[in-house]
């Protein structure tokens, strides 16, 4: 049985638990948190289920000194500019494997900066461990979604994922006012944002082209933006009038001159906005080429929030990765180096 720590608490940290705790090959051994008020609190309790008798703390260092086997990070995106590696590489100098919901830029060891790549190298050597990044997008629809589909084409011409989601019932006015900048007065901040997201889209970008074996020699990104036609509330907050309530962005990798892969979403807050964008709920990924294909992933039905299904998906990704992380060679771990994650049957 894998023992694991928890660092985060937030939406995909409560689901974490959820996750681990309807597990019978996996063991919850820590909880990290931030808040001092949940210092002590039963981890189960603060993801709304029944408690398991593991309490959460505030004390990083006796979570690291656990005999634990991995450490689920879940936390929030550091704003260190070095993206908290000096944590990332106590973590895994300690001898625990790292999976993590927010490291990005940290998933594609040969784009990675040398500066961020090669302490986070030399921890996994000096531990024996394994750092191993994943989620849902970026993760599954933009790496793993694509390059399995691609299997079904003789030729490929372009591979195009896509995100489309309605944020008007997500409660997270961090992300979706300071992050995404939904209520912004012009599209220049929004990509500002895009821009800021390019070092935690490319990695995504260039393990599909290594799948692909090609090699991208540029990445540019763009993004549309409809406007409030009044005030307009949503779970997270109200949305002015004239600001930005509705956008599309995307990045393309460019390839002998061409793009070759793109990664796109369509964010809304309210279903007709844009509609010459793309239209649903999900993701999708199509593939120009011979033949061409469409595949379409939807979470959640009837009255189910889509973001927070999304939420829900990442964190079983993660969940779903320790056995195969924790049975990898030391190093940076990948959707092409690893065996492909599944989900357990657990008898009820």
């Amino acid at each position: 049985m894998a023992k694991v720590i928890l660092f985060g608490t937030g939406n995909a940290g409560k689901a974490a638990i959820a996750a681990i705790a309807g597990r019978s090959d996996i063991e919850l051994a820590g909880v990290r948190v931030w808040d001092p008020e949940k210092e002590g609190v039963d981890a189960g309790t603060i993801a709304g289920i029944d408690p398991i008798g593991v309490a959460a703390t505030t004390d990083e260092a006796a979570l690291l000194a656990l005999d634990a086997d991995c450490v689920l990070w879940m936390g929030a995106i550091p704003t260190e500019p070095d993206m908290g590696v000096g944590g990332l590489c106590e973590i895994l100098a300690s001898g625990k494997d790292l999976i993590s919901l927010i490291h990005a830029p940290f998933m594609h060891a040969a784009t990675c900066p040398p500066e961020l790549r090669d302490p986070l190298l030399a921890a996994c050597e000096a531990g024996n461990s394994t750092f191993h990044f994943t989620g849902i997008d970026p993760g599954f629809i933009a790496e793993a979604q694509g390059l399995l589909a691609s299997s079904l084409c003789s030729r490929i011409d372009r591979i195009t994922t896509r995100e489309i989601l309605d944020y008007s019932g997500y409660d997270s006015p961090q992300m979706i006012f300071d992050v995404m900048q939904f209520g912004a007065p012009s599209v220049e901040y929004v990509l500002g944002f895009v821009g800021a997201m390019t070092p935690f889209q490319a990695p995504a970008l260039h393990l599909v082209a290594d799948g692909l074996g090609a090699t991208i020699e540029n990445i540019t990104h763009d993004a549309e933006v409809v406007f409030a036609d009044e005030d307009l509330t949503v779970a997270a907050g109200t949305i002015k009038k004239g600001t930005v309530a509705g956008m599309r962005f995307w990045w393309d990798a460019i390839v002998d001159g061409q793009p070759l892969l793109r990664i796109e979403h369509v964010s809304r807050l309210q279903p007709d906005q844009g509609p010459e964008w793309a239209q649903g709920q999900g993701y999708t990924v199509t593939i120009d080429g011979e033949p061409p294909i469409e595949v379409r992933l939807t979470k959640g039905f009837g009255d189910r929030n889509d973001v927070e299904d999304a939420v829900i998906c990442a964190a079983a990704r993660a969940v779903n990765a320790v056995p195969a992380v924790t049975a990898a060679p030391s190093g940076v771990a990948s959707f092409l180096t690893l065996p492909l994650d599944r989900g357990r049957y657990e008898h009820s």
